[in-house]
């Protein structure tokens, strides 16, 4: 008995940390769903590097976006939706959800080797001394957020973080 409690335990634990923080997902067809991704996809792995361009307001109500370069040349955007996309786990636990944006959604699951990966990355921008003061906090910003799940400031602006709805009339419900 005490292996299946201890199975139905960690099962019940995974799913936790796995759970899908997005729940809306933007410019969605009925029915899609935004994937949740753990693993490092090809694109980023071995040699890769992503250099920050900028991070930018999305016209949703809120949400933002980091553009970077990858080193072949392509963009990668992380996604920082605005809390109308938030599940209510992610409400409840001011969890700010995060996902690279493409063709589709894939959130980035919180604890992964894809986060992991993707602070490796933001890190290695950093340190490499080619940004201004501004433009290195900024990125430091997004790694934080990313690390902690922590809203980022700009969204904490727009919305009340006790009850995610919109501050005065701004953003979307």
């Amino acid at each position: 008995m005490k292996p299946i409690f201890t199975l139905l335990i960690w099962i019940v634990i995974t799913d936790f940390a796995l759970a899908q923080w997005i729940e809306n997902v933007p410019d969605a067809k009925p029915g899609e769903k935004v994937q949740i991704e753990s693993k490092i996809p090809k694109a980023l792995d071995g040699n890769a590097t992503l250099k920050f361009k900028m991070l930018d307001v999305c016209f949703d109500g809120g949400s933002h976006a980091a553009f970077f370069t990858r080193e072949n040349g392509a963009e990668l955007v992380l996604f920082f939706p605005h809390p109308g996309y938030w599940s209510p786990t992610a409400k409840s636990s001011s969890k700010q959800p995060v996902a690279i944006q493409g063709s589709s959604f894939i959130e980035i699951a919180p604890d992964s080797k894809l986060q992991t990966r993707l602070l490796e990355l933001l890190a290695n921008d950093i340190v490499d001394g080619k940004h201004d003061r501004d433009t290195t906090l900024t990125i430091i910003r997004i790694r934080d957020c990313l690390l902690h799940r922590a809203p980022l400031a700009e969204i904490v602006e727009r919305y009340d973080p006790k009850t995610w709805q919109p501050r005065d009339g701004d953003g979307l419900k």
